[in-house]
């Protein structure tokens, strides 16, 4: 009885009281004896919080950045302090920045020189993966960061002839943008390569109100260089060698709207390489005559470089931290038609160096840690009776930090699909997210550091429902709810200084709800995303994470046309006083304010001249709104985008 007082568990009861119920109550109704359960292949049921995003087909509506791409996917809000190149991150379910893991080639890329090991998505362009893929809520198996969500960008493997593919984009703002793909096959050797580029000349990111400087009416401008790449080689019949390389290079002059010095500029640069092997190789599961298992051999290595600094260095100081991390993984991966089963061993070191930038470069800083950790995950399907399924999966995972004990994390879920297509999910899951570097290791400048900081901890809990009805309509609505504990926050000291404590508790909850039509070429779409948080130790909501998100639109798919108009409504949130933090009070972070909505009407459209030609359009914020989105931070108005996409 006890047992059954722990809310934790309250999803698991429920499915195995709903499973054993309806699939009596059809037998039984229909005078039948319950055969043998049978199982057969499947994934993880139809309904999830797990969406994939075709970037090659997004490339048509002309996204400029990350965000672009995303803007539609409900519980996802983007925060960018200023124009396209300033500092841009993103939460997933009211959770920090730093909540949502974020992975590309199979690598964490949180970024290891970052005050909160946040990602800055500003510098991805979606010209240079193929797909990205959303997972919403505290995911158990990939370790540390995932307490919110978790991202994963990806090339695909090239297959058959090789092709090339360009594109080129022009507009408002002096905006340029370009970008080339080559993608084929040869013999045992493939190949996907290519560049992608964008150059702004930004504008006045400070609302009038804030404007006292010089600097506030300076326009922010920016520019983004992209190169990525993955060779294949089949270097036996079921062993593949596969080589990862990315490097990004973006830099943003004036990129702290408060900093009063007109020469100040951010830049960083990012590098990665991956190498990985797998062997697959046939297996026999429990009564299953046929399965397979593949087993991958990951190393990889990946640098950050960023710096904040005056343009001119007799003008001023500034601050340069080089990041690094090191990944060696073994990841089995398989099993047979309903029993499978994924695994991983992992054992991954972060590094951290800090400089000071005048007429020289001295080093202030040197520090390190690293994680090893081991996960288990199974899954099982069954065949129920009258087309009934119910699928099970858990996860379980031990890492081992060098900064504090060994911490495990676990999570189990359930779908359960009826006769008519009814998809009811639940889940529970937990996850951590170690301090970062920064926070843990003194590094120099206003920061002080904190040894002390404990990792955050994180539960979540979630039930669904979806269903598909008339061929053509599908609704979805999801609840959940997340609780974080030892929450990482910042905390003013003397001196204009800050430290980094432990708060006592966060908590999220809120409903997602959408509904999707598409027949002949037309389609629809309505969600929307409630979210409710509270800073439990202050009593107050959480900073930049709007109450209501809603966002509708309609397309149009019908060969040589492709267009659609999206409409995107962010309502009111709490954030920091802008006027305050202008004025230099070291209160500022404390005092919030309630701020306006955000709102913007986008309209995209292509034409097929003929088989490899396609001319493009995208036209933004169509009725020109005034927005802050954080507070302080103006986003641009109307804007106007043509370019032309070759495939050859």
């Amino acid at each position: 009885m006890r047992i059954l007082s722990h809310a934790r568990f309250l999803p698991l009861y429920i499915f195995l009281f709903c499973t054993s119920f309806l699939s009596y109550g059809s037998a039984h109704y229909r005078g039948a004896t319950l055969p043998k359960v049978s199982i057969r292949a499947s994934s993880l049921g139809a309904f999830s919080t797990k969406t994939t995003i075709d970037l090659n087909k997004k490339t048509l509506e002309q996204p400029k950045t990350l965000k672009d791409a995303l803007n539609e996917q409900s519980s996802v809000n983007f925060s960018q302090m200023g124009g396209l190149g300033s500092p841009s991150t993103i939460s997933v379910r009211g959770g920090n920045p730093n909540h949502t893991r974020v992975m590309v080639n199979g690598m964490r890329v949180n970024d290891p020189s970052s005050p909160d090991g946040a990602f800055n998505t500003a510098g991805v362009l979606p010209q240079s993966f193929d797909r990205v893929t959303l997972e919403k809520g505290a995911q158990t198996a990939y370790g540390t960061d995932a307490l919110a969500g978790a991202l994963t960008a990806e090339l695909n493997k090239g297959e058959g002839d090789f092709h090339h593919t360009a594109q080129a984009m022009a507009g408002s703002y002096g905006a340029q943008m370009g970008s080339y793909r080559i993608k084929g096959q040869y013999n045992r050797f493939h190949a996907n390569a290519g560049f992608a580029g964008l150059k702004t000349q930004g504008f006045v990111t400070k609302p009038p109100y804030l404007r006292q400087f010089p600097r506030d009416n300076l326009k922010d401008k920016s520019q983004t260089v992209n190169f990525n790449s993955r060779l294949d080689g089949d270097v036996g019949e079921r062993t593949i060698l596969t080589l990862f390389n990315r490097y990004e290079d973006a830099s943003n002059f004036f990129g702290n709207t408060f900093e009063t010095n007109p020469f100040w500029r951010a830049d960083g640069k990012k590098s990665q390489h991956v190498m990985r092997l797998n062997h697959s190789h046939d297996v026999s599961v429990f009564e299953e005559k046929k399965g397979q298992m593949t087993h991958s051999l990951v190393v990889g290595h990946y640098e950050t470089s960023s710096k904040n600094r005056n343009a001119f260095a007799p003008f001023g100081n500034g601050y340069q931290y080089d990041g690094q991390r090191t990944l060696f993984a073994y990841r089995p991966e398989g099993g047979g038609d309903a029993f499978k089963i994924k695994g991983a061993f992992e054992y991954e070191e972060d590094r951290l160096k800090a400089y000071i930038l005048g007429i020289t470069r001295d080093r202030i800083s040197k520090e390190k840690s690293h994680t090893i950790g081991a996960m288990v995950a199974p899954s099982y399907r069954f065949n129920l009776p009258n087309s009934q399924a119910f699928t099970v999966s858990g996860s379980l995972r031990r890492d081992h930090h060098s900064s504090f004990k060994g911490i495990t994390t676990y999570s189990y879920s359930g779908v359960y699909e009826s006769p008519v297509k009814t998809e009811i999910s639940a889940s529970y899951a937990t996850a951590y997210k170690a301090p970062s570097l920064v926070q843990l290791f003194p590094i120099g400048g206003a920061s002080v550091a904190n040894p002390l900081l404990r990792p955050e901890r994180a539960s979540n809990i979630q039930y669904g429902i979806a269903q598909p009805f008339l061929e053509m309509f599908r609704a979805e609505v999801v609840y959940f709810k997340s609780n974080i504990r030892q929450l990482i926050t910042s905390e003013s000291l003397p001196l204009t200084k800050w430290t980094y404590v432990n708060r006592s508790r966060a908590k999220m909850s809120g409903i997602e709800s959408s509904l999707k039509w598409k027949r002949n070429g037309l389609g629809a779409f309505v969600s929307h995303t409630y979210v409710y948080t509270q800073d439990c130790s202050l009593g107050k909501s959480l900073k930049k994470r709007p109450r209501n998100v809603i966002s509708t639109g309609i397309s149009y798919d019908r060969d040589p046309w492709k267009a659609g108009v999206n409409w995107v409504y962010k309502g009111k949130g709490y954030d920091a006083d802008p006027v305050a933090s202008q004025k230099g009070d070291p209160l500022a972070s404390q005092k919030i304010i309630r701020g306006k909505p955000a709102k913007t009407v986008d309209a995209y459209a292509s034409y097929q001249v003929n088989k490899n030609v396609n001319a493009l359009l995208r036209i933004e914020n169509l009725f020109n709104y005034r927005n802050e989105d954080p507070l302080g931070y103006e986003k641009s108005g109307f804007g106007i985008y043509g370019g032309v996409k070759v495939e050859i």
